[in-house]
């Protein structure tokens, strides 16, 4: 379920919160669903909640702190997006691995 929270609303469903610009993770989080969004006006982010860190993606208003080492896992799953030669099950199942791996760099479990 799709929920619209604020800044202040989005601590109820974590303290750990980091943030990264459109398009950064946009292959590392492709086999995930967002649970969160806020608007205005305009979009301003989403917030996917994985493995004990809430990762909010968006342009503007952005909540939480700067994501650690965000430009450089997203390389990595854009390197494995474009792999043309392994299977679709083994292209998630290693940007899986990729995500734990960011995730627990950011304060996850």
């Amino acid at each position: 379920m799709l929920i619209k929270v604020t800044k202040k609303s989005l601590e109820f469903y974590g303290r750990n919160i980091v943030y990264v610009g459109d398009g950064v993770l946009d292959h590392l989080l492709a086999y995930r669903t967002r649970f969160a969004y806020n608007a205005g006006l305009f979009h301003n982010w989403d917030a996917f909640n994985i493995y004990g860190v809430i990762i909010v993606v968006g342009g503007r208003n952005l909540p939480g702190r700067p994501a650690e080492g965000a430009t450089e896992y997203g390389k990595k799953a854009d390197a494995i997006f474009k792999d043309n030669y392994i299977s679709w099950e083994e292209r998630q199942e290693k940007i899986e691995q990729l995500l734990y791996q960011f995730c627990k760099l950011n304060g996850g479990f």
